[in-house]
Protein backbone atom coordinates (compact mmCIF):
# COMPACT_ATOMS: atom_id res chain seq x y z
CA UNK A 1 0.00 0.00 0.00
CA UNK A 2 1.11 3.49 -0.67
CA UNK A 3 1.46 6.07 2.06
CA UNK A 4 -1.47 8.16 0.79
CA UNK A 5 -3.75 5.12 0.66
CA UNK A 6 -2.81 4.17 4.22
CA UNK A 7 -3.43 7.76 5.36
CA UNK A 8 -6.85 7.77 3.67
CA UNK A 9 -7.87 4.49 5.32
CA UNK A 10 -6.74 5.64 8.76
CA UNK A 11 -8.68 8.91 8.35
CA UNK A 12 -11.81 6.99 7.38
CA UNK A 13 -11.48 4.68 10.39
CA UNK A 14 -11.00 7.58 12.80
CA UNK A 15 -13.96 9.49 11.35
CA UNK A 16 -16.16 6.41 11.49
CA UNK A 17 -15.25 5.76 15.12
CA UNK A 18 -16.00 9.37 16.06
CA UNK A 19 -19.40 9.19 14.34
CA UNK A 20 -20.22 5.92 16.12
CA UNK A 21 -19.17 7.46 19.45
CA UNK A 22 -21.32 10.55 18.83
CA UNK A 23 -24.39 8.48 17.89
CA UNK A 24 -23.91 6.14 20.86
CA UNK A 25 -23.63 9.06 23.28
CA UNK A 26 -26.71 10.77 21.87
CA UNK A 27 -28.81 7.61 22.00
CA UNK A 28 -27.62 6.85 25.52
CA UNK A 29 -28.65 10.31 26.71
CA UNK A 30 -32.03 10.01 25.01
CA UNK A 31 -32.75 6.60 26.51
CA UNK A 32 -31.90 7.78 30.05
CA UNK A 33 -33.08 11.37 29.66
CA UNK A 34 -34.27 11.96 33.25
CA UNK A 35 -30.94 10.96 34.75
CA UNK A 36 -29.07 13.02 32.18
CA UNK A 37 -31.10 16.16 32.98
CA UNK A 38 -30.69 15.72 36.74
CA UNK A 39 -26.93 15.28 36.35
CA UNK A 40 -26.78 18.31 34.06
CA UNK A 41 -28.58 20.44 36.64
CA UNK A 42 -26.05 19.39 39.30
CA UNK A 43 -23.11 20.33 37.07
CA UNK A 44 -21.14 23.37 38.28
CA UNK A 45 -20.44 24.39 34.67
CA UNK A 46 -24.07 24.71 33.61
CA UNK A 47 -25.83 26.72 36.30
CA UNK A 48 -29.41 27.08 35.07
CA UNK A 49 -30.47 30.71 34.91
CA UNK A 50 -26.97 32.15 35.04
CA UNK A 51 -26.03 31.25 31.48
CA UNK A 52 -28.30 32.13 28.62
CA UNK A 53 -28.46 30.59 25.20
CA UNK A 54 -27.59 33.98 23.72
CA UNK A 55 -24.29 33.98 25.62
CA UNK A 56 -23.50 30.47 24.40
CA UNK A 57 -24.25 31.37 20.78
CA UNK A 58 -22.20 34.56 21.01
CA UNK A 59 -19.20 32.68 22.34
CA UNK A 60 -19.58 29.99 19.66
CA UNK A 61 -19.85 32.66 16.98
CA UNK A 62 -16.67 34.30 18.31
CA UNK A 63 -14.79 30.99 18.12
CA UNK A 64 -15.82 30.41 14.49
CA UNK A 65 -14.37 33.71 13.24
Amino acid sequence: MTKTRLLYISQQIICSLLIILFVYTGLNKLMDHDTFISQLRKSPFMQWGQISYRTLFQSANYCWR
